[in-house]
């Protein structure tokens, strides 16, 4: 599960340095599986950190669709 959370990381910034807000979206699944890999290995750091990530990606997708959603008014 690791090498999938991986990819989806790295695709997911690919995808945002190209102006591609569907990296967001790779981006929170790719933390929903690091979260859940920090809970089966008892890692709080980790929890956290992805926790983290977790919600900026959320807030940056949030975000990135109401530019969007404005542009097209």
């Amino acid at each position: 599960m690791d090498i999938i959370a991986a990819t989806l990381g790295i695709i997911g910034g690919l995808l945002i340095v190209y102006k591609n807000k569907n990296g967001f979206l790779l981006w929170i699944v790719g933390n929903m599986m690091w979260i859940i890999i920090g809970i089966e290995l008892h890692s709080w750091g980790m929890i956290i950190q992805f926790l983290f990530f977790e919600t900026t990606a959320i807030i940056g997708y949030i975000k990135w669709k109401k530019e969007e959603d404005y542009e097209k008014m």
